[in-house]
């Protein structure tokens, strides 16, 4: 069963992991920062409301992030 949720800070890791992939140096301008400092940021933009992130949830795993 697949479930949409608002995401918390452990899932972090796992949207750094759904974005790292080579496709996404191809689409985006900027490079994923490392893992630590991607949860760091998303930590702050997501306290200061300037991000919010959603995950879908499949089987207990996010398999992806809005």
């Amino acid at each position: 069963m697949n479930t949409i949720r608002r995401a918390d800070r452990s899932d972090l890791a796992a949207i750094h992991r759904l974005q790292d992939i080579t496709f996404r140096d191809r689409v985006f301008i900027e490079q994923l920062p490392s893992r630590q400092e991607f949860i760091e940021q998303a930590e702050r933009n997501v306290l200061e409301g300037v991000e919010h992130y959603f995950v879908q949830e499949s089987e207990d795993s996010v398999v992806g992030f809005i």
